[in-house]
């Protein structure tokens, strides 16, 4: 039982890992091929014969850098060991709050406590998904993730105000919550999620830390 725990575990992390990298790769390789390109456009619309042409084009490329960015944020999470589980938890808040229509706050208490960075690497991927699902489907106007930090664990809550969820028609063998479900289980973490009707959702993820 404890072997096919470790398996499970190491399984995930190992999944998990070889997704980012993926995505890391296509990620530096948008940036790459593509920015150099824009700035380079850039500049010889510097000086046109045509001042209107001029600002539409200086517009157009300013969107498309941006929109470069925001690719590469989608495609690869910030480097976990860069900045630790609590600075990529803010990053992906502020990512979404500034790509869509929704107010999401970010908190975080306690004292930091070292964690491995694959498994730093499982939970930012679900807390990233949990707030692709609340934008795509909560119809919510806030959302708000909290990482608390306690001697022998870390607590991360993810709720929204949108419309709630039916938790009798969750799919146990699909995705969504089943699969991060699934995933913490795998880490030996602790699920668990909560909703009401115009109430909203609540999920709350807890990992032990062993020192």
């Amino acid at each position: 039982m404890v072997n096919d725990r470790k398996n499970k575990r190491r399984e995930t992390i190992a999944s998990a890992t070889a997704v980012e990298n993926e995505r890391l790769r296509i990620a530096r390789g948008l940036h790459d091929l593509l920015g150099p390109l824009f700035d380079e456009v850039a500049a010889a619309l510097e000086d046109p014969s045509d001042p209107t042409r001029l600002e539409r084009g200086v517009a157009a490329l300013q969107e498309a850098r941006q929109a470069t960015r925001s690719m590469t944020f989608d495609l690869g999470l910030p480097p976990i060991d860069d900045h630790g589980l609590g600075g990529v938890l803010e990053t992906i808040c502020r990512s979404t709050r500034a790509k869509h229509p929704i107010e999401v706050f970010y908190e975080e208490s306690g004292e930091k406590q070292m964690i491995e960075d694959g498994v730093a690497l499982v939970l930012s991927q679900i807390v990233r998904e949990l707030l692709i699902n609340v934008v795509k489907h909560a119809d919510a106007s806030c959302s708000a993730v909290m990482l608390d930090y306690t001697p022998h664990s870390i607590r991360i809550t993810v709720q929204d105000d949108g419309h709630g969820l039916d938790v009798n028609k969750v799919n146990p063998g699909g995705f969504g919550l089943a699969d991060a479900r699934r995933r913490i289980d795998a880490l030996g973490g602790h699920f668990e999620f909560g909703s009401k009707d115009g109430v909203g959702t609540r999920v709350v993820v807890e990992f032990p830390l062993t020192h």
